[in-house]
């Protein structure tokens, strides 16, 4: 699959699906796996600890899953509902495409910061804030 591809068919319906679609989020974390990974690694290269397309930390998925999505049952369960029928896991991570992309999105919108205008600078200013 190209950008475009992924950009329309995995992470636009999983963002929707989940309800956390705009399209500076799309932009933004579609831009999150163009810098992480390229779409391509779904390991850190030289063997760090980051998993998937948006080479999320194993600490950072157990953290959003014991001090953000514990406390938001709906989101919790439209994130887990991304697993076809599985449980979530850090293997999700790095298989599921869909799930990955939803757990980059609640990753952000855990911030304080708004999302910030929808331009390249102002999302790649936002990724590394963030």
């Amino acid at each position: 699959m190209n950008i475009s591809e992924i950009k329309r068919q995995i992470i636009a319906p999983t963002l929707k699906e989940i309800g956390l679609y705009s399209d500076t989020a799309l932009n933004l974390v579609t831009g999150t796996g163009l810098v992480e990974s390229g779409f391509r690694a779904t390991a850190q290269n030289g063997g760090g600890p980051a998993l998937g397309w948006f080479q999320m930390e194993p600490v950072t998925y157990q953290d959003i899953w014991e001090n953000y999505l514990r406390y938001r049952p709906a989101l919790a369960d439209a994130v887990k509902g991304l697993c076809n029928g599985h449980a979530p896991s850090l293997d999700q991570i790095q298989t599921n495409p869909r799930f990955a992309a939803a757990m980059c999105r609640v990753k952000y919108i855990r911030s304080p910061l708004p999302l910030p205008q929808n331009t390249a600078f102002n999302l790649c200013q936002y990724w590394k804030k963030v």
